[in-house]
């Protein structure tokens, strides 16, 4: 194969990457202002959504945490769609959004719903289980089926075009998409999760009450949940600002110095 020949099928691979990711960004959008559409229009016909609570304090502090982690998903996975478009030079499926992924990202919207739409503690500590069991299945499928491959092939590219600045580039977005600390996150979570089943499954808000009587039973429930969201939530963006400094810096290093370091 003549070098024109390995620049136009690159061209060509890059463009059907393009195409699913944008493909992926159009599916996030779409699912997100349909979400935003639902609620409004339950919303006019007097239907309650977040509605756990007849605290006020407390249903301020829940609006705030889901609000919070609506934005955290839907801001988060374009970051992460934007980050993975800089680094891959090929997809797999010829750039073509697998069924499966669409149907996982339909379903984590719909239970996200489920959870602002529910009124009782008990059952949103189970969906809230059941919404990050879904997250690990789809984080699962994400790492089998389309970045591993994705990361291989571009790695093999690079690896031929001896171009260390860019593999030390894709490593890096490697480790945030597949590294242990995910396994940790997902396993902390599930963790304060548990917890927030056994406040709502048990009499132990009633017990924390007695010893900090300022706090109503009904807060310490929302509390957990905004624990949760901001542990969660926060792990992964500081992930996210590490990934996009260093892309950053390495982008600069080589735009500056014209880096093409062989290995």
């Amino acid at each position: 194969m003549t070098q024109l020949s390995k620049e136009l099928k690159l061209a060509q691979q890059k463009n059907q990457l393009m195409n699913m990711l944008s493909s992926l960004r159009i599916w996030i959008k779409i699912l997100s202002s349909a979400l935003v559409i639902v609620f409004g229009w339950l919303k006019l016909h007097g239907v309650s959504l977040i509605a756990l609570t007849s605290s006020p304090v407390a249903n301020f502090l829940l609006m705030i945490t889901m609000i919070i982690y609506f934005f955290s998903w839907v801001f988060g996975a374009l970051w992460d769609a934007h980050d993975q478009a800089l680094v891959y030079l090929t997809s797999p499926n010829k750039g073509r959004l697998p069924i499966m992924a669409i149907g996982l990202m339909i379903i984590i919207t719909v239970v996200f719903g489920i959870l602002c739409w529910i009124n009782s503690y008990r059952d949103f500590a189970m969906v809230l289980g059941a919404f990050w069991l879904i997250n690990l299945i789809a984080w699962l499928f994400l790492v089998s089926n389309i970045s591993k491959k994705a990361f291989d092939l571009s790695s093999n590219i690079l690896k031929a075009n001896e171009d260390t600045i860019e593999l030390v580039s894709l490593n890096i977005v490697r480790d945030y998409i597949e590294g242990k600390w995910q396994w940790w996150r997902f396993m902390l979570g599930g963790l304060l999760i548990l917890c927030i089943n056994v406040l709502a499954n048990t009499t132990a808000p009633s017990l924390i009450k007695e010893t900090t009587s300022a706090l109503s039973e009904e807060f310490i429930m929302v509390f957990s949940i905004f624990l949760f969201v901001t542990v969660v939530e926060s792990w992964i963006w500081l992930a996210r600002v590490k990934r996009r400094v260093s892309l950053n810096l390495l982008t600069t290093l080589r735009n500056k110095y014209d880096l093409n370091l062989k290995q």
